[in-house]
């Protein structure tokens, strides 16, 4: 079946009907040439007994009178059957006395086979008085007639009123039989032969009613399949498995062609849509950009940090790939410094807007100098709370705020540590985590208020940051942490605000190596002159 499995169908049909009908014509011949040898024996067995019964009859008289010529003349009549190897006339006591042979060879072979048969086989034991008294003539074949490989021996006894007056023998060859199985086979041989032409011209002719269609079928699938056109359907020309084929068939393009008109329809209302999007996208970039340009435009500028008395301050927030919502300032007015430092809950224009909102109202609480910190991030927090539920936003934010007065550090509101440095490089870090509680959340925080303060003498300093840079984690998934943080500050304290900012910088963005920055990026150094 594996030689079969990739042949073209018509090759397969004709292979298959060749087969079997060679197959059923051999077992017909086979039954034909057992059956006609079956036959051939048997008439052959009978032809063997008439004419040895012939013979035994003409020698009764001969065997009664002892007359062996008379005997001879009847056996030489054996000639004229050229099948007949060797005949003789035995009389009763196994003398043979009159004899006939077609060539000397068979006269010598036979004696020697009746030279090795008379001490096995007796003439008189193949034929007993009660076997003569009970079998007729006729029946008696099977005790008498042996079949060998070349030829078959026949012993018929020659009987007066019951009384064994000798016996006829006569072997014959084989050659009738042999020369009928061949033109058995012959005439076999032909019959199949041309049986198997008109089979495979009928199977060449019958098969146009399978093969046709499928071609034609195979081709309006090759037609589907290049021109992508589904709207042609192939013709049903009978009702059996081929038909129901072709309604299957038709029936799937059917199916395909009104998906494509669904899918058709479905692309052009997607291009609307991504047309739409783009649009969309377009203007909701400018709208980010413009509120990314604002919320980088009001960080304190370095020129700005560079006049604050008594302290030397670098600061830098490098914002993620979205608008971000950290926020970190330095104001002045009438001698008074305030620093605010903050992390606005995820990113995105609300982030950004939230962050622009804090920076507004801090700038004006201190401006109208609102000192009491308690006080200050009340009001803050109150504001921020009424925008949000306004804009039905859920956005929050961490904040600290400290108050510099020569060297006095005053600070409140929930942020990350702060990081307190001494000029040989001690670090400090204070939690904030109790100074006060999450802008916006609540309408009303003061409860949850405290203050910390902290001196520096010169040469000591505080670092303040956001979680995008503790947070921050390399390819390994690893975060760069606090302690990683504390100790590049320690180890770079020596410099300036700004060398120590760009020694944390540095630091930071080895960690995170290609990976991209997930959190915007906050870092503002201070240190007493």
């Amino acid at each position: 079946m594996h030689l079969l499995r990739d042949l073209p169908i018509k090759n397969k049909l004709r292979l298959t009907n060749l087969v079997s009908s060679a197959l059923v014509l051999l077992l017909v011949a086979t039954a034909f040439i057992a059956y006609d040898l079956v036959t051939s024996r048997q008439r052959m067995k009978q032809d063997l007994f008439i004419l040895a019964n012939i013979v035994g009859m003409n020698s009764n008289a001969g065997l009664v009178f002892d007359e062996a010529s008379a005997i001879q003349d009847t056996v030489m009549t054996l000639k004229a059957n050229p099948h007949i190897i060797s005949g003789h006339v035995f009389n009763a006591g196994d003398v043979s006395i009159a004899e006939y042979h077609r060539d000397k060879e068979s006269d010598t072979e036979l004696h020697e086979d009746l030279k090795l048969e008379s001490e096995e086989l007796k003439l008189e034991r193949l034929f007993e008085k009660s076997v003569i008294d009970d079998i007729e003539p006729h029946v008696r074949d099977k005790e008498y007639l042996f079949f060998h490989d070349k030829h078959v021996d026949v012993y018929y006894p020659i009987m007066l009123d019951k009384r064994l007056l000798g016996t006829v023998f006569l072997r014959s060859d084989l050659k009738a039989l042999e020369d009928r199985l061949k033109w058995a086979l012959v005439i076999v041989f032909v019959v199949l032969a041309v049986a198997l032409v008109f089979s495979s011209i009928l199977t060449t002719l019958f098969q146009r009613a399978i093969i046709t269609p499928l071609f034609s079928l195979l081709q309006t699938m090759h037609n589907v399949s290049q021109q992508k056109n589904y709207s042609l359907r192939e013709v049903k020309e009978s009702n059996d498995e081929i038909g129901k084929l072709v309604d299957g068939f038709n029936q799937m393009l059917a199916t395909i062609e009104i998906r494509e008109q669904e899918l058709a329809v479905a692309n052009q209302e997607i291009t609307e849509l991504n047309d739409r999007l783009k649009a969309e996208n377009l203007r909701m970039g400018a709208e980010l950009d413009i509120t990314r340009r604002l919320q980088t435009m009001i960080l304190p500028r370095d020129q700005e940090l560079s006049g604050v008395a008594d302290l030397d301050i670098a600061g830098i927030m490098e914002p993620a790939d979205e608008v971000g919502g950290d926020y970190y300032d330095v104001l002045t007015h009438d001698g008074k410094i305030k620093i605010g430092i903050g992390d606005v809950t995820g990113h995105g224009l609300e982030s950004g807007v939230l962050m622009l909102m804090v920076q507004m109202a801090v700038r004006i609480l201190f401006i109208y100098g609102v000192m009491d910190s308690q006080q200050f991030i009340g009001a803050l927090n109150r504001a921020v709370f009424e925008n949000m539920r306004r804009m039905g936003s859920d956005k929050n934010l961490t904040l600290s705020l400290f108050d510099y007065d020569n060297g006095h550090i005053r600070f409140a509101g929930q942020h990350e540590e702060v990081l307190v440095v001494r000029k040989n490089g001690q670090l400090e870090r204070i939690d904030t985590f109790a100074l006060g509680f999450m802008i916006g959340i609540e309408p009303d925080i003061t409860k949850f208020m405290d203050e910390a303060e902290v001196f520096l003498e010169s040469g000591d300093g505080i670092v303040l940051y956001t979680d995008g840079i503790t947070e921050a984690r390399n390819i390994d998934k690893k975060m760069y942490g606090v302690e990683q943080l504390c100790t590049v500050i320690q180890q770079n304290w020596h410099l300036s605000s700004s060398g120590v900012r760009q020694a944390v910088l540095k630091d930071l963005h080895r960690h995170i190596g290609v990976q991209k920055i997930l959190d915007d990026i906050t870092l503002l150094v201070l240190k007493r002159q």
